[in-house]
């Protein structure tokens, strides 16, 4: 647990120094997949138990308007989490993306093992952020870390950013007679 909190605060500031942009705000939304503009952002007091899901709705919204509610982030997050970052030291950051990155946020990538999700989420600005969070085994499941990470830009047809800078630098490729061509040469 103690690296998710250690991770939680330093990406967080990294997220937020990395979203700071002259950007003007955008409420373009994509049909390449679907938007969380307003879901639903808690179920306070119906003593249910969370979902990966139902978090990934709350923390999506939570994104779009760019601060936590205090009373729902005591209800979502477990209270050892609160203890070392408190719900002030996760708005911060969050201010900071709300102001450089335009809702609606948009699902691009969802990977999970069993109670961890890292999702890939992108604003309609194209701010993308690698969001990580795993919730407890036990009801009602409360969010035990959260990660929130800068993610490399959308890039054409699917090209790493790697691939797209070999096509376009051939300096940075490896190019004929090189030292692993002349190697798999040698080996014939």
């Amino acid at each position: 647990m103690k690296a998710w909190l250690v991770a939680v605060a330093l990406n967080l500031a990294v997220v937020a120094a990395g979203c700071a942009s002259s950007e003007p705000a955008d409420q373009a939304t994509s049909e390449s997949g679907p938007t969380t503009t307003s879901p639903p952002r808690s179920s306070i007091g119906t003593g249910a138990a969370f979902t990966l899901d139902d978090h990934l709705a709350w923390l999506i919204a939570v994104l779009a308007t760019g601060a936590f509610d205090s009373a729902e982030a005591t209800e979502r997050f477990d209270p050892a989490f609160l203890a070392e970052v408190p719900v002030a030291a996760l708005n911060a950051p969050l201010t900071q993306i709300a102001g450089a990155a335009s809702a609606p946020w948009q699902v691009v990538d969802d990977q999970r093992d069993g109670s961890v999700a890292e999702v890939l989420v992108e604003s309609a600005t194209g701010t993308r952020l690698l969001l990580t969070f795993a919730i407890a085994a036990d009801p009602p499941h409360r969010i035990e870390g959260l990660a929130l990470q800068p993610a490399p830009a959308a890039t054409p047809d699917g090209y790493t950013p790697a691939q797209l800078d070999a096509a376009t630098n051939p300096a940075s490729s490896p190019s004929p007679g090189t030292s692993a061509d002349t190697t798999a040469a040698a080996t014939r």
